[in-house]
């Protein structure tokens, strides 16, 4: 269990050292933070298997259910970096996104996989219940940003309160199984 809970934080802190790099690059992306990014993913599936085990060492459908659609959309998403950068044709997520809809499916896979999670951890109790709320909202502030194409720094700001977050959560549940 340990090691899904450090694998949650090794890939949560890549996530926001590629959002660093891509906020300070002016194309978005490099293809450091591309590679970093098909890096994180996998890791950050295991890492989550780690944290709703921590919660939910009883039944929990809820945890479970998020925590799928969480794996599942981040297996899928691990190999769109790699594809956009090898590609003469597409220059960004949106644009891949765009010639690519089945994506689409994974990316609400991955937005009703948050919000189940999230619930899931307001109503356990086992991590602070701020954590869920916050998780909930970046959930809400990355869809505002896609929807009403707001400035992309905001989706930048979204994904790291979400990291640290996870972060939070993670160091948390190992304090936990060492009082154990």
């Amino acid at each position: 269990m340990k090691t899904l809970l450090y694998a949650a934080i090794l890939a949560a802190s890549l996530w926001i050292l590629t959002e660093f790099l891509e906020m300070a690059s002016p194309e978005g992306f490099t293809p450091l933070s591309m590679w970093l990014t098909t890096l994180w993913h996998p890791i950050l599936a295991l890492g989550f298997w780690g944290l709703h085990k921590s919660q939910s060492p009883k039944r929990n459908r809820l945890s479970l259910i998020g925590v799928l659609l969480l794996i599942l959309s981040f297996i899928a998403f691990a190999p769109v970096s790699l594809m956009i950068l090898n590609s003469t044709v597409v220059n960004s997520f949106p644009e891949f996104i765009q010639q690519n809809p089945i994506y689409q499916v994974f990316g609400l896979m991955s937005l009703i996989g948050y919000i189940l999670f999230a619930i899931s951890m307001i109503r356990t109790r086992y991590y602070a219940g701020w954590m869920g709320f916050v998780i909930l909202l970046t959930v809400l502030l990355s869809v505002v940003q896609n929807f009403a194409q707001l400035a992309e720094i905001w989706q930048h700001v979204a994904f790291i309160i979400t990291s640290l977050v996870i972060i939070s959560m993670s160091v948390f549940a190992l304090r936990q199984q060492t009082k154990g």
